[in-house]
């Protein structure tokens, strides 16, 4: 059954101010950033995340001084390798410190900033499109800005891919994409397909010369939409990265006629259907059917009930996802870990 399930705490040390997510070690997902004050200092603190939505190793980076109430942190691809650096700041220090990541979430001492006001907020974004990220931050009184004056490195580019965007494409289908140049090892986390109603797609992803490829471990639901993601931590045998993502659609091939043959409905008394969305919620590769209902005089057990697919396109009786204590406005499914 789905739901949100309880996560341990996690430990950043001092009084946490503010939080970021970023993938800082280019494994796929999501690692967690904040800033904290303390009468020792302020400091960044970097916990990794183990891929099921908990974190575990990390550091925590001086920021400065005692009496910052309001240290601050920005991500980005500051040197233009593919990977994210970070920018520290705080409100008591016109110095802007930067830390340039090597790729696997180990950073290095950059040539710090300095603004005319210490900043409490920090911006990154390309200002003055030389595809390059500029610095913009927030002082006491004022909105400064500083512009990026790198030469960006030498990149990797998308050539051809597979399926044709906005296409039908068979349910077996291989999802490939070739690039400008070799590609390099550790191809797992360098090609992805999403469905739209199944989540991530299981399956390989391999590498040969220049070109990447996708086997799902299934067949694709017929119909789903799908969107393949090469991120840019894809890096080529010489290390170069790509120089930007590749995201594309297409749709898994349905057969039929057109035409419908009379069906099923289930009657839930004074309980007015308001969405409904199809998910395989079991894991059994059938797309089941959760519904969220407007309860009107009837008692219902929950605003939002299930109804598993039984392989057949016949769905069993509602069992309830939530407490009947529940109100429910709105819902979407998808998957977060």
């Amino acid at each position: 059954m789905a739901g949100l399930l309880p996560a341990p705490a996690v430990a950043v040390g001092g009084q946490p101010q503010a939080l970021d997510l970023a993938d800082l070690d280019l494994d796929g997902d999501l690692d967690l950033l904040c800033t904290n004050f303390s009468y020792d200092g302020a400091t960044v603190g970097v916990r990794f995340n183990n891929g099921q939505g908990s974190f575990g190793s990390g550091f925590n980076y001086p920021i400065g001084s005692i009496n910052s109430t309001m240290p601050c942190v920005a991500a980005n691809d500051l040197d233009g390798d593919g990977d994210l650096d970070l920018l520290l700041g705080n409100n008591q220090d016109r110095r802007v410190l930067i830390r340039l990541n090597n790729g696997r979430g180990e950073f290095r001492d950059g040539t710090p900033l300095t603004l005319t006001q210490p900043p409490h907020a920090l911006v990154l974004a390309d200002l003055d499109d030389d595809d390059d990220v500029d610095l913009l931050g927030l002082g006491h009184s004022q909105v400064q800005w500083q512009l990026n004056n790198g030469t960006a490195l030498p990149t990797i580019s998308l050539t051809a891919f597979s399926p044709a965007p906005n296409r039908p494409a068979a349910r077996t289908t291989t999802v490939g994409a070739t690039l400008s140049g070799p590609v390099g090892s550790a191809p797992a986390n360098q090609l992805h397909v999403y469905g739209r109603y199944s989540g991530r797609q299981l399956g390989t992803t391999t590498a040969s010369g220049s070109t990447l490829t996708f086997s799902a471990a299934r067949p694709f639901q017929a119909g789903e939409p799908l969107t393949a993601i090469i991120p840019t931590g894809v890096r080529g045998s010489a290390g170069l990265p790509l120089a930007r993502p590749a995201v594309w659609q297409f749709t898994a091939a349905a057969g039929g006629s057109g035409a419908f043959t009379p069906g099923f409905s289930q009657t839930y008394g004074y309980a007015h259907p308001m969405r409904l969305r199809l998910a395989d919620i079991d894991g059994d590769t059938d797309l089941d059917l959760v519904t969220e209902f407007y309860v009107g005089t009837a008692t219902l057990s929950s605003p939002l009930l299930v109804c598993l697919n039984n392989g057949a396109g016949q769905f069993g009786s509602p069992v309830p996802l939530l407490p009947g204590s529940v109100q429910v406005w709105g819902f979407e499914l998808a998957d977060l870990d």
